[in-house]
């Protein structure tokens, strides 16, 4: 059902990957870099839904549903103009048909 409905009304995302590499004086450096397009259904969530992950994440503001993927939480999405963190990636009912990604908007 939830996969049918990422076909039909899926919009487009992008997915990015953090990529750490040391520049000439030996410091650390992240960049990202486009690991894909995808398509998912995204879901503002109200305050009442909001909710804080077990780890210590700022609060989760919108809800993915996406094909499946080897996203990680070490990854984000680019929506239009507004860029999300993940907090988490849930497989619901580990039935393998779609991935349930929630994340926060970044502010800067």
């Amino acid at each position: 059902m939830i996969a049918h409905l990422i076909e039909k009304y899926g919009k487009d995302i992008e997915v990015q990957r953090a990529t750490i590499t040391t520049d000439s004086f030996g410091n650390d450096v992240l960049s990202w870099t486009k690991l894909r397009d995808d398509v998912a259904v995204v879901r503002q969530l109200s305050q009442d839904e909001r909710y804080q992950n077990q780890q210590d994440t700022p609060m989760t503001t919108h809800r993915f549903y996406m094909a499946l993927s080897d996203l990680t939480l070490q990854d984000r999405i680019l929506f239009g103009t507004e860029t999300f963190n993940i907090t988490s990636i849930h497989d619901p009912m580990h039935m393998e048909r779609f991935l349930q990604v929630d994340g926060y908007q970044r502010e800067d």
